[in-house]
């Protein structure tokens, strides 16, 4: 018997085939699909963090702009962050305490602790070192009729009033003159007497309109041009490139310059110094096609500047300058030390304001987990003024770090580690985490010696002076006149941290200078100065104790 198949067998397993091709297809089409999905999220979430990092970026920038430029930390925002954390359900960790409240003094029974309020109303007494002069105010004669009895009236007492005046500094020309001697006989052998040694050869300035010209242009960042106009006006003709001139001779090597050498010499032969560097354009710069150098703060103890000049701040440059240095250099973590502590001859001191700054922008930006890290940055700085507010010597501030600092950074890079595995990579304050982790041992250093500072603040100060002036003087012609510009910026800002008129200082060791002996050099630099002022003020007597004749 025959049976008949309603569908062919061999056209069953063409469609089979072609199913199965089609199954194929879809299953590719899905996986296309499902990868563009996924290639779409990853884009999605690059595009987040992106866009997260450039708001980031703009709020940065907007603080920048139109916040306040300094890095401490309102109390009562912190306070306030703090609530906010808590209210959250965050337990702060246990080096915290119950609140950041650090600025509040302890109550202090004994008077003498208790520090001065400053007063907030009334004008300061006009200074009593100033000349006074009297201008009489009497009324008119028949004013002093009395209207009762028609007596004349007397004087009894008078009332004085203060007003501030000021008359602008004089230019004066100083005629050296020379009687000339000969012979009445046969008038032969003209005799006259040497000229006193002037500040530059065959120049006209004297001393104190040099230390005018440099006080104005490197403490008050006056460029020469406007110092040519205000001159101008006083009726004084002294164009710009006279100006620099004589700024070029006063930093040279018969006046200023080996001054700056025995400060430089002081500052490397300390056993802890402290560095850091600001970029400025240079006009014509020794390296062709670059536009911009280097000037580096170097500091040891107060009073003692010394800037230096680099084309670039790459390790070889670092190495030229700091190279043959032994003992302690503070600074931030930038790259291009690295090679100084290879040997082990200068040891790495870290910058904790460095790391501090990085949580004040977390905080800024909104991220709580920073709150308590600036929590613990605030207990350490206030250890760290009480002992400059007791006067530690080094030894002593050691034992008072050992004694706070020490448990209190022990737990913060405790908590630093548990927060490492929670934070996302792009935010701002695992970013700080680990930079404080990565530099963990170079930041703890302040811990092991009391001579080191907490942070490099004090070489960041010093480089304000270079930022605020190139805002006005814009650029360096050459980096012969940029090092010339380091020779004078070391002589005012060592005067300026010592209390010390430049002005005045910068007069008096030009005058002395040419007949001062080189192995004294050190008595004419701002510190060497100042402790001879103070050392002749404490020789003369005063006029109350003075003999009388």
């Amino acid at each position: 018997m025959n049976v008949t198949l309603p569908v062919d067998p061999l056209d069953l397993k063409h469609e089979n085939a072609a199913l199965r091709e089609r199954l194929a297809e879809v299953e590719a089409a899905l996986a296309a699909k499902t990868a563009e999905a996924e290639a779409n999220a990853a884009m999605a979430e690059a595009n987040a963090a992106k866009a997260e990092r450039l708001q980031q970026s703009l709020d940065a920038l907007a603080r920048q702009i139109f916040g306040r430029s300094s890095e401490r930390v309102d109390p009562r925002q912190l306070q306030l962050a703090f609530e906010e954390a808590v209210k959250a359900g965050e337990t702060p960790p246990p080096f915290v305490g119950e609140a950041p409240d650090e600025e509040t003094p302890p109550a202090d029974d004994d008077p003498k602790k208790r520090k001065k309020r400053k007063k907030r109303n009334g004008r300061a007494p006009l200074p009593a070192h100033l000349p006074r002069e009297r201008k009489p105010h009497n009324p008119d004669p028949e004013e002093l009729i009395c209207e009762c009895c028609g007596g004349e009236k007397t004087a009894f007492g008078e009332e004085v009033t203060s007003q501030l005046e000021y008359r602008p500094a004089s230019f004066v020309v100083i005629e050296h003159v020379r009687e000339k001697f000969s012979c009445k006989k046969c008038h032969a052998g003209v005799t006259t007497a040497p000229l006193p040694a002037f500040p530059i050869d065959r120049g006209r300035p004297g001393a104190g309109l040099l230390a005018e010209i440099i006080t104005r242009k490197y403490g008050d960042h006056t460029p020469l041009n406007r110092l040519s106009g205000i001159f101008a006006r006083e009726g004084v003709s002294l164009s710009k490139q006279t100006l620099c001139d004589w700024i070029r001779a006063s930093a040279g090597p018969k006046l200023l310059k080996p001054i700056y050498e025995e400060i430089r010499r002081s500052v490397f032969a300390s056993p802890v110094i402290q560095a850091d560097e600001t970029g400025i354009r240079v006009l014509r710069h020794s390296i062709p096609g670059r536009r911009k150098g280097q000037i580096w703060a170097v500091g040891a103890r107060p009073g003692e500047v010394c800037y230096a000049y680099a084309p670039t701040k790459d390790g070889e440059w670092v190495v030229n300058l700091l190279g043959r240095y032994k003992g302690f250099l503070q600074a931030d973590a930038a790259n291009g030390f690295d090679v100084l502590y290879k040997d082990g001859s200068i040891v790495e001191v870290g910058c904790n304001a460095h790391c501090r700054r990085r949580f004040v922008k977390a905080k800024d930006a909104g991220e709580r987990a920073a709150v308590w890290v600036l929590a613990a940055y605030k207990k350490l700085y206030a250890i760290e003024r009480e002992a400059r507010e007791e006067g530690l010597d080094s030894d002593a501030r050691l034992r008072l770090r050992q004694e706070k600092s020490k448990p209190l950074v022990e737990q913060l890079y405790k908590y630093l580690d548990e927060l490492a595995t929670t934070l996302r990579p792009s935010s701002l304050t695992a970013q700080g985490v680990k930079y404080a982790r990565n530099h963990r041992e170079a930041l703890c250093r302040f811990l092991e010696d009391g001579r080191l500072e907490i942070d490099n603040n004090r070489a960041e100060r010093a480089l304000r002076q270079v930022a605020l002036g190139r805002v006005n003087w814009t650029f360096a012609g050459s980096p012969a006149g940029a090092e010339r510009a380091t020779i004078l910026y070391s002589l005012v800002a060592s005067c300026k941290e010592l209390g010390i008129n430049p002005a005045a200082y910068l007069k008096d060791v030009i005058e002395r200078i040419p007949s001062h002996p080189n192995r004294l050099i050190a008595e004419l630099t701002p510190r060497g100065w100042l402790a001879q002022q103070r050392k002749a003020r404490d020789a003369t007597p005063d006029e109350d104790e003075a003999p009388s004749s």
